[in-house]
């Protein structure tokens, strides 16, 4: 009997190790904004999101190879979220009323065995896509507009005058005269014109850029291109969890500090991208021309492209200079809407143009 027991110990005690060897636990968060009131349905979605935050968070050091693979089956393997997430513990909530946001942090434990088998299961008939391309889109609107006046230079010059005057006096022995001088200032028109550059100030606009995120997709994919969400990278570390968190990083001038740039790129290497894009688009005031009863607005666009080679390095190939595009409607949001459109179309074909001169696809 003793015998025996020597023998089943080991083996419960590698069974253990292999069970829990093929399981981790990772820590993720989900946001779920809601539109009327809070109820037990928006936390649960708040989970559900938690829970596919950890199924990448889990997943992001695998190889590249079956990292593409999860890319090509994203939609099925993240709908199917309860098939690898064992088990979801809430760790914290948090509800912010006044913005209607609720926020949700999990203990997730994954079964990398369950996982695997999908990715086993899966291989054979997944077939190579296209070059991808992933795109990170700022729109943002003009707020404030501080005018400086214009600055003119104005010449002075003097004028002196000499004037002799012969005072009455004398004596016996001598004449007494005096002389005096005149001095005028006149200033004269003319000299330089100088004025200081308007201070603009602009908003970011998650809304619209997220619509101009899904209209850079569809140029993407009728240009032959498999367009990539940037919000499935690994933005922990910057926590950006969805297009309202990037808010916080877009400054005054409507772009993103670099340092931020480059760890989404980064990330972007990571996960395989092929190209990579960062576009801002500034949407300006309307206006009306007399006699006219549409809106015009313009719309400020810039790009710039990086392509990322087998190494892992990132090189820029492509960019575009800010450039204006301009949109009109019937009403200010139809207007901004095509102009948007418009900024959109126009950095994508220009890149496109660059790309295909350097023989990139």
């Amino acid at each position: 009997m003793l015998k025996i027991l020597k023998y089943i110990l080991p083996l419960l005690v590698l069974f253990s190790y292999g069970a829990n060897a093929a399981e981790v636990k990772v820590t993720a968060v989900g946001k779920m904004k809601y539109v009327n009131e809070y109820s037990e349905d928006v936390k649960d979605e708040a989970i559900i999101l938690a829970k596919k935050a950890a199924l990448k968070k889990a997943t992001r050091k695998y190889p590249k190879a079956k990292l593409k693979l999860i890319r090509q089956m994203k939609d099925e393997f993240f709908n199917n979220y309860d098939d690898f997430v064992v088990e979801a513990k809430v760790q914290r909530e948090k509800h912010n009323e006044k913005n209607k946001v609720f926020r949700v942090s999990i203990l997730a434990i994954i079964n990398q065995d369950a996982i695997e088998a999908f990715l086993e299961e899966n291989s054979e008939s997944s077939s190579d896509v296209e070059s991808n391309f992933g795109i990170v889109a700022i729109v943002t609107d003009q707020v404030s507009v501080k005018e400086f006046d214009e600055r003119r230079v104005q010449i002075k010059s003097n004028e002196s005058q000499k004037v002799n005057e012969e005072r009455g006096g004398a004596t016996s022995t001598k004449a007494i005269s005096s002389t005096s001088q005149k001095s005028m200032s006149v200033t004269e028109s003319g000299g330089s014109t100088t004025k200081k550059r308007d201070d603009v100030a602009w908003a970011y606009n998650g809304a619209m850029s997220e619509e101009a995120f899904n209209n850079f997709s569809e140029e993407l994919e009728e240009l032959g291109f498999s367009p990539m969400d940037f919000l499935e990278l690994d933005l922990s570390e910057i926590e950006v969890g969805d297009l309202e968190d990037l808010g916080q990083y877009v400054n005054k001038r409507g772009t993103i500090p670099g340092k931020i740039i480059k760890i989404m790129r980064n990330s972007a290497v990571e996960n395989e991208w092929n190209l990579f894009g960062y576009a801002t688009i500034q949407v300006g005031l309307a206006s009306k021309a007399k006699n006219s009863s549409m809106y015009k607005i313009p719309a400020i666009v810039s790009f710039k492209t990086w392509q990322i080679n087998d190494e892992g390095r990132a090189k820029s190939v492509a960019s575009v200079k800010k450039t204006p595009a301009y949109g009109t409607g019937s009403d200010k949001e139809v207007a901004r809407t095509n102009a948007i459109n418009s900024a959109v179309e126009l950095a994508m074909n220009t890149v496109l143009s660059k790309l295909q001169q350097k023989g990139i696809r």
